[in-house]
Protein backbone atom coordinates (compact mmCIF):
# COMPACT_ATOMS: atom_id res chain seq x y z
CA UNK A 1 0.00 0.00 0.00
CA UNK A 2 2.89 2.61 0.92
CA UNK A 3 4.79 1.63 -2.32
CA UNK A 4 1.54 2.01 -4.58
CA UNK A 5 0.72 5.25 -2.63
CA UNK A 6 4.58 6.77 -3.39
CA UNK A 7 4.03 6.01 -6.89
CA UNK A 8 0.57 8.08 -7.48
CA UNK A 9 0.82 11.33 -9.09
CA UNK A 10 -0.48 14.75 -7.02
CA UNK A 11 -3.77 14.61 -8.64
CA UNK A 12 -4.51 11.87 -7.32
CA UNK A 13 -3.17 12.69 -3.42
CA UNK A 14 -6.96 13.10 -2.07
CA UNK A 15 -7.93 9.30 -3.05
CA UNK A 16 -4.55 8.77 -1.42
CA UNK A 17 -5.96 10.39 1.72
CA UNK A 18 -8.77 8.95 1.85
CA UNK A 19 -7.24 5.45 1.07
CA UNK A 20 -5.13 6.16 4.14
CA UNK A 21 -7.48 6.81 6.34
CA UNK A 22 -9.50 3.62 5.42
CA UNK A 23 -6.28 1.56 6.03
CA UNK A 24 -5.79 3.15 9.65
CA UNK A 25 -9.30 2.28 10.75
CA UNK A 26 -9.16 -1.28 9.69
CA UNK A 27 -7.72 -3.96 12.36
CA UNK A 28 -4.47 -4.69 13.35
CA UNK A 29 -4.76 -8.15 11.85
CA UNK A 30 -5.35 -7.01 8.54
CA UNK A 31 -2.28 -4.67 8.93
CA UNK A 32 -0.37 -7.55 9.24
CA UNK A 33 -1.81 -9.47 6.30
CA UNK A 34 -0.77 -6.81 4.38
CA UNK A 35 2.91 -6.58 5.72
CA UNK A 36 3.70 -10.04 5.16
CA UNK A 37 1.72 -9.98 1.37
CA UNK A 38 4.52 -6.82 1.00
CA UNK A 39 7.27 -9.68 1.50
CA UNK A 40 8.87 -11.62 -1.21
CA UNK A 41 7.63 -14.86 -0.76
CA UNK A 42 11.11 -17.79 -0.84
CA UNK A 43 12.14 -19.11 -3.98
CA UNK A 44 11.20 -16.06 -5.95
CA UNK A 45 13.25 -13.41 -7.65
CA UNK A 46 13.05 -10.10 -6.08
CA UNK A 47 13.34 -8.36 -9.76
CA UNK A 48 9.93 -10.48 -10.37
CA UNK A 49 8.44 -9.69 -7.01
CA UNK A 50 9.20 -5.38 -7.52
CA UNK A 51 7.68 -6.01 -11.39
CA UNK A 52 4.48 -7.77 -10.11
CA UNK A 53 4.01 -5.31 -7.68
CA UNK A 54 4.42 -2.60 -10.13
CA UNK A 55 1.88 -3.88 -12.48
CA UNK A 56 -0.73 -4.32 -9.64
CA UNK A 57 -0.18 -1.17 -8.81
CA UNK A 58 -0.49 0.17 -12.31
CA UNK A 59 -3.73 -2.16 -12.44
CA UNK A 60 -5.26 -0.40 -9.47
CA UNK A 61 -4.31 2.62 -10.32
CA UNK A 62 -6.10 2.60 -13.97
CA UNK A 63 -8.86 0.65 -12.32
CA UNK A 64 -9.54 3.99 -9.76
CA UNK A 65 -9.04 6.07 -13.03
CA UNK A 66 -11.55 4.27 -14.75
CA UNK A 67 -13.89 4.63 -11.91
CA UNK A 68 -13.78 8.32 -12.05
CA UNK A 69 -13.98 8.74 -15.60
CA UNK A 70 -16.88 6.47 -15.26
CA UNK A 71 -18.04 9.22 -12.43
CA UNK A 72 -17.91 11.96 -14.70
CA UNK A 73 -19.55 9.76 -17.60
CA UNK A 74 -22.91 9.34 -15.80
CA UNK A 75 -22.82 13.20 -14.52
CA UNK A 76 -22.38 14.17 -18.03
CA UNK A 77 -25.22 12.06 -18.80
CA UNK A 78 -27.23 13.46 -15.98
CA UNK A 79 -26.31 17.20 -16.60
CA UNK A 80 -27.10 16.30 -20.72
CA UNK A 81 -30.11 14.94 -19.63
CA UNK A 82 -30.62 18.21 -17.49
CA UNK A 83 -30.10 20.51 -20.52
CA UNK A 84 -32.00 18.92 -22.70
CA UNK A 85 -35.46 19.55 -20.51
CA UNK A 86 -34.28 23.13 -19.55
CA UNK A 87 -34.17 23.47 -23.29
CA UNK A 88 -37.34 22.21 -24.07
CA UNK A 89 -38.61 24.54 -21.45
CA UNK A 90 -36.73 27.53 -22.81
CA UNK A 91 -38.00 26.38 -26.29
CA UNK A 92 -41.60 26.46 -25.16
CA UNK A 93 -41.16 29.77 -23.33
CA UNK A 94 -39.42 31.15 -26.44
CA UNK A 95 -42.12 30.26 -28.92
CA UNK A 96 -44.49 31.65 -25.95
CA UNK A 97 -42.81 35.07 -26.04
CA UNK A 98 -42.75 35.29 -29.99
CA UNK A 99 -46.51 34.59 -30.21
CA UNK A 100 -46.71 37.61 -27.40
CA UNK A 101 -44.47 39.76 -29.62
CA UNK A 102 -46.57 39.30 -32.39
CA UNK A 103 -49.87 39.56 -30.85
CA UNK A 104 -48.33 42.78 -29.27
CA UNK A 105 -46.88 44.73 -32.82
CA UNK A 106 -50.08 43.92 -34.42
CA UNK A 107 -52.40 45.57 -31.44
CA UNK A 108 -49.66 48.31 -31.45
CA UNK A 109 -49.84 48.84 -35.91
CA UNK A 110 -53.48 48.87 -35.37
CA UNK A 111 -53.53 51.47 -32.87
CA UNK A 112 -51.08 53.52 -34.49
CA UNK A 113 -53.72 53.44 -37.45
CA UNK A 114 -56.35 55.13 -35.53
CA UNK A 115 -53.53 58.09 -34.96
CA UNK A 116 -53.84 61.38 -36.54
CA UNK A 117 -50.91 63.08 -37.94
CA UNK A 118 -50.64 66.31 -39.42
CA UNK A 119 -47.93 66.47 -42.52
CA UNK A 120 -46.53 69.13 -44.35
CA UNK A 121 -46.68 68.74 -48.05
CA UNK A 122 -45.55 71.34 -50.89
CA UNK A 123 -47.74 72.24 -53.42
CA UNK A 124 -45.86 70.54 -55.59
CA UNK A 125 -46.63 66.97 -54.13
CA UNK A 126 -50.27 67.75 -54.51
CA UNK A 127 -51.49 65.31 -57.16
CA UNK A 128 -54.97 65.49 -56.53
CA UNK A 129 -56.53 67.67 -58.99
CA UNK A 130 -60.52 67.49 -59.82
CA UNK A 131 -62.35 67.52 -63.27
CA UNK A 132 -65.03 70.80 -63.60
CA UNK A 133 -67.65 70.15 -65.96
CA UNK A 134 -70.52 72.83 -65.37
CA UNK A 135 -69.53 73.18 -61.98
CA UNK A 136 -69.96 69.75 -60.87
CA UNK A 137 -66.67 68.15 -59.60
CA UNK A 138 -65.35 64.44 -60.27
CA UNK A 139 -62.06 64.03 -58.55
CA UNK A 140 -59.47 62.03 -60.17
CA UNK A 141 -56.09 61.33 -60.54
CA UNK A 142 -53.46 62.02 -62.86
CA UNK A 143 -53.53 63.53 -66.73
CA UNK A 144 -56.56 64.10 -68.76
CA UNK A 145 -57.26 64.93 -72.00
CA UNK A 146 -59.87 67.90 -71.29
CA UNK A 147 -63.07 67.81 -73.14
CA UNK A 148 -65.02 71.23 -74.36
CA UNK A 149 -66.07 72.74 -71.32
CA UNK A 150 -64.16 70.69 -68.89
CA UNK A 151 -61.31 72.44 -66.63
CA UNK A 152 -58.92 71.05 -63.80
CA UNK A 153 -58.11 72.53 -60.50
CA UNK A 154 -57.11 71.50 -56.83
CA UNK A 155 -60.14 70.70 -54.27
CA UNK A 156 -61.62 72.70 -52.41
CA UNK A 157 -60.19 70.16 -49.28
CA UNK A 158 -58.20 67.17 -48.48
CA UNK A 159 -60.32 65.47 -46.17
CA UNK A 160 -62.57 64.09 -48.49
CA UNK A 161 -62.19 60.40 -48.85
CA UNK A 162 -60.24 59.23 -51.61
CA UNK A 163 -57.17 60.68 -50.92
CA UNK A 164 -54.10 58.95 -50.02
CA UNK A 165 -50.35 60.19 -49.20
CA UNK A 166 -48.20 58.29 -51.91
CA UNK A 167 -44.57 57.93 -52.67
CA UNK A 168 -43.37 59.36 -56.32
CA UNK A 169 -41.51 55.89 -56.57
CA UNK A 170 -45.13 53.52 -56.10
CA UNK A 171 -47.36 56.10 -58.53
CA UNK A 172 -44.35 55.78 -61.34
CA UNK A 173 -44.44 51.52 -60.36
CA UNK A 174 -48.12 51.77 -60.65
CA UNK A 175 -47.86 54.08 -63.98
CA UNK A 176 -45.51 51.43 -65.38
CA UNK A 177 -47.49 48.35 -64.21
CA UNK A 178 -50.50 50.40 -66.42
CA UNK A 179 -48.57 50.42 -69.45
CA UNK A 180 -47.08 46.83 -69.05
CA UNK A 181 -50.87 45.92 -68.99
CA UNK A 182 -51.89 47.63 -72.00
CA UNK A 183 -48.64 45.92 -73.62
CA UNK A 184 -49.97 42.30 -72.27
CA UNK A 185 -53.36 42.83 -73.57
CA UNK A 186 -52.19 43.46 -77.14
CA UNK A 187 -50.22 40.88 -77.29
CA UNK A 188 -52.92 38.53 -75.92
CA UNK A 189 -55.21 40.05 -78.72
CA UNK A 190 -52.07 39.20 -81.17
CA UNK A 191 -52.01 35.80 -80.30
CA UNK A 192 -56.04 35.89 -80.10
CA UNK A 193 -55.60 36.96 -83.94
CA UNK A 194 -52.81 34.23 -84.67
CA UNK A 195 -55.17 31.56 -82.86
CA UNK A 196 -58.24 32.55 -84.55
CA UNK A 197 -56.09 32.56 -88.31
CA UNK A 198 -55.43 29.03 -87.11
CA UNK A 199 -58.69 27.70 -86.55
CA UNK A 200 -59.97 28.97 -89.65
CA UNK A 201 -57.30 27.44 -91.47
CA UNK A 202 -57.62 24.20 -89.76
CA UNK A 203 -61.19 24.21 -90.26
CA UNK A 204 -60.59 24.53 -94.12
CA UNK A 205 -58.02 21.75 -93.93
CA UNK A 206 -61.18 19.75 -92.25
CA UNK A 207 -63.29 20.40 -94.52
CA UNK A 208 -61.33 19.42 -97.38
CA UNK A 209 -60.63 16.57 -95.61
CA UNK A 210 -64.28 16.12 -95.51
CA UNK A 211 -64.84 16.31 -99.07
CA UNK A 212 -62.31 13.97 -100.26
CA UNK A 213 -63.45 10.94 -97.24
CA UNK A 214 -67.08 11.98 -98.95
CA UNK A 215 -65.56 11.10 -102.31
CA UNK A 216 -64.29 7.98 -101.18
CA UNK A 217 -66.85 6.19 -99.49
CA UNK A 218 -68.82 7.36 -102.92
CA UNK A 219 -66.48 5.41 -105.07
CA UNK A 220 -66.16 2.76 -102.48
CA UNK A 221 -69.86 2.37 -102.77
CA UNK A 222 -69.70 1.98 -106.54
CA UNK A 223 -66.98 -0.90 -106.18
CA UNK A 224 -69.34 -2.74 -103.89
CA UNK A 225 -72.26 -2.18 -106.23
CA UNK A 226 -70.16 -3.17 -109.22
CA UNK A 227 -68.16 -6.17 -107.22
CA UNK A 228 -70.91 -7.32 -104.91
CA UNK A 229 -74.62 -6.25 -106.29
CA UNK A 230 -74.82 -4.45 -103.07
CA UNK A 231 -73.64 -2.26 -100.39
CA UNK A 232 -71.66 -4.57 -97.60
CA UNK A 233 -70.65 -3.40 -93.98
CA UNK A 234 -67.18 -3.17 -93.52
CA UNK A 235 -66.57 -4.17 -90.63
CA UNK A 236 -68.87 -7.15 -91.19
CA UNK A 237 -66.68 -8.13 -93.96
CA UNK A 238 -63.51 -8.17 -92.02
CA UNK A 239 -64.90 -9.82 -89.13
CA UNK A 240 -65.92 -12.73 -91.96
CA UNK A 241 -62.46 -12.97 -93.61
CA UNK A 242 -58.86 -13.30 -92.32
CA UNK A 243 -57.49 -10.50 -90.11
CA UNK A 244 -53.76 -9.62 -89.74
CA UNK A 245 -53.43 -10.69 -86.38
CA UNK A 246 -54.73 -13.90 -87.75
CA UNK A 247 -52.28 -13.91 -90.41
CA UNK A 248 -49.73 -13.45 -87.93
CA UNK A 249 -50.49 -16.19 -86.06
CA UNK A 250 -50.75 -18.64 -88.76
CA UNK A 251 -47.64 -17.96 -89.82
CA UNK A 252 -46.39 -18.38 -86.17
CA UNK A 253 -47.41 -21.52 -85.99
CA UNK A 254 -46.14 -22.48 -89.20
CA UNK A 255 -43.19 -21.41 -87.79
CA UNK A 256 -43.63 -23.51 -84.48
CA UNK A 257 -44.55 -26.47 -86.49
CA UNK A 258 -41.67 -26.45 -88.89
CA UNK A 259 -39.39 -26.07 -85.66
CA UNK A 260 -41.34 -28.73 -83.77
CA UNK A 261 -40.91 -31.20 -86.89
CA UNK A 262 -36.62 -30.79 -86.91
CA UNK A 263 -36.75 -31.22 -83.02
CA UNK A 264 -38.65 -34.70 -83.25
CA UNK A 265 -36.91 -35.73 -86.33
CA UNK A 266 -33.09 -34.98 -84.45
CA UNK A 267 -34.89 -37.10 -81.30
CA UNK A 268 -36.23 -40.01 -83.75
CA UNK A 269 -32.67 -40.42 -84.70
CA UNK A 270 -30.71 -40.17 -81.36
CA UNK A 271 -33.96 -43.16 -80.30
CA UNK A 272 -32.59 -45.35 -83.24
CA UNK A 273 -28.90 -45.07 -82.05
CA UNK A 274 -30.18 -45.42 -78.30
CA UNK A 275 -32.16 -48.83 -79.56
CA UNK A 276 -29.12 -50.01 -81.36
CA UNK A 277 -27.30 -49.33 -78.23
CA UNK A 278 -29.99 -51.12 -76.13
CA UNK A 279 -29.76 -54.15 -78.32
CA UNK A 280 -26.25 -54.47 -77.81
CA UNK A 281 -26.36 -54.49 -74.03
CA UNK A 282 -29.39 -56.73 -74.15
CA UNK A 283 -26.83 -59.52 -76.79
CA UNK A 284 -24.18 -58.67 -73.82
CA UNK A 285 -26.36 -59.32 -70.91
CA UNK A 286 -27.66 -62.73 -72.58
CA UNK A 287 -24.79 -63.81 -72.92
CA UNK A 288 -23.57 -63.24 -69.40
CA UNK A 289 -26.85 -64.77 -68.20
CA UNK A 290 -26.18 -67.76 -70.72
CA UNK A 291 -22.34 -67.75 -68.73
CA UNK A 292 -23.98 -67.52 -65.36
CA UNK A 293 -26.66 -70.54 -65.74
CA UNK A 294 -23.19 -72.83 -67.16
CA UNK A 295 -21.26 -71.61 -63.80
CA UNK A 296 -24.42 -72.19 -61.93
CA UNK A 297 -24.57 -76.10 -63.47
CA UNK A 298 -20.94 -76.43 -63.23
CA UNK A 299 -21.77 -75.29 -59.41
CA UNK A 300 -23.75 -78.07 -58.88
CA UNK A 301 -21.87 -80.66 -60.87
CA UNK A 302 -18.96 -80.01 -58.47
CA UNK A 303 -21.15 -79.48 -55.74
CA UNK A 304 -22.57 -83.31 -56.48
CA UNK A 305 -19.21 -84.38 -56.61
CA UNK A 306 -17.81 -83.12 -53.94
CA UNK A 307 -20.73 -84.68 -51.81
CA UNK A 308 -20.01 -87.67 -52.98
CA UNK A 309 -16.27 -87.90 -52.03
CA UNK A 310 -17.26 -86.40 -48.82
CA UNK A 311 -20.05 -89.71 -48.30
CA UNK A 312 -16.81 -91.80 -49.52
CA UNK A 313 -14.85 -89.89 -47.41
CA UNK A 314 -17.05 -90.07 -44.75
CA UNK A 315 -17.59 -94.32 -45.33
CA UNK A 316 -13.82 -94.99 -45.40
CA UNK A 317 -13.34 -93.28 -41.75
CA UNK A 318 -16.47 -95.47 -40.71
CA UNK A 319 -14.66 -98.63 -42.21
CA UNK A 320 -11.00 -98.31 -41.14
CA UNK A 321 -8.43 -96.14 -43.25
CA UNK A 322 -5.85 -98.65 -43.48
CA UNK A 323 -4.60 -96.79 -46.83
CA UNK A 324 -1.43 -94.83 -46.86
CA UNK A 325 -0.80 -91.50 -45.25
CA UNK A 326 0.49 -90.16 -48.49
CA UNK A 327 -2.60 -90.44 -50.28
CA UNK A 328 -4.71 -89.62 -47.54
CA UNK A 329 -2.63 -85.93 -47.47
CA UNK A 330 -3.28 -86.25 -51.45
CA UNK A 331 -6.98 -86.30 -51.32
CA UNK A 332 -7.17 -83.64 -48.39
CA UNK A 333 -5.21 -81.43 -51.07
CA UNK A 334 -7.64 -82.04 -53.91
CA UNK A 335 -10.32 -81.51 -51.44
CA UNK A 336 -9.19 -77.62 -50.35
CA UNK A 337 -8.17 -77.06 -53.80
CA UNK A 338 -11.77 -77.78 -55.04
CA UNK A 339 -13.13 -75.85 -51.87
CA UNK A 340 -11.13 -72.68 -53.54
CA UNK A 341 -12.44 -73.43 -56.81
CA UNK A 342 -15.88 -73.42 -55.59
CA UNK A 343 -15.81 -70.24 -53.83
CA UNK A 344 -14.12 -68.22 -56.84
CA UNK A 345 -16.73 -69.91 -58.80
CA UNK A 346 -19.21 -68.26 -56.02
CA UNK A 347 -17.49 -64.67 -56.47
CA UNK A 348 -18.03 -65.11 -60.48
CA UNK A 349 -21.65 -65.78 -60.10
CA UNK A 350 -21.68 -62.26 -57.44
CA UNK A 351 -19.80 -60.63 -59.95
CA UNK A 352 -21.60 -61.63 -63.14
CA UNK A 353 -25.10 -60.34 -61.51
CA UNK A 354 -23.35 -56.94 -61.33
CA UNK A 355 -22.82 -54.68 -64.31
CA UNK A 356 -19.07 -55.60 -65.83
CA UNK A 357 -18.59 -58.09 -63.56
CA UNK A 358 -17.82 -60.77 -66.13
CA UNK A 359 -14.70 -58.99 -67.42
CA UNK A 360 -13.13 -59.41 -64.30
CA UNK A 361 -14.58 -62.81 -64.18
CA UNK A 362 -13.23 -64.63 -66.89
CA UNK A 363 -9.70 -63.16 -65.74
CA UNK A 364 -10.33 -65.42 -62.89
CA UNK A 365 -11.33 -68.13 -64.72
CA UNK A 366 -8.11 -68.13 -66.81
CA UNK A 367 -6.13 -67.64 -63.56
CA UNK A 368 -7.61 -70.22 -62.05
CA UNK A 369 -7.46 -72.67 -65.15
CA UNK A 370 -3.77 -72.11 -65.44
CA UNK A 371 -2.87 -73.07 -62.65
CA UNK A 372 -1.48 -76.78 -62.65
CA UNK A 373 -3.65 -79.44 -59.57
CA UNK A 374 -1.30 -80.61 -56.94
CA UNK A 375 0.44 -84.29 -57.56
Amino acid sequence: RSKRDGQHDDDSSLDSDINSAADSDSDDDDEDDNEEADVCPSGCDSAVYDGVLELRNRRLDMEEALGEIQKIVEESKKSHTRLLQKEKTLNKDQTLAEEKIQHFQANKQQKLNQLHRILSLKLSQIKCISVVEDNVESSGLGRYALLSGQTIRLPESLDEEGQVVFTNTALERLRQRIVDLHREKAEIRRQYRNLKMMYGARMRENKKINEAKKELERRLEDIQQLKFGQLVDIDDLEKSGMSREQEELGDRLRETELRIQKRLAKWEEKLKEERQVYVEVTRANTKVMEDLVKLGQRRASLDTELDARMDRIALDDEVGYDGNEIEYERMQDLLNMQRKEIVTLQAEIELFRRKGGHVFAMATSMAIKSTPPPQ
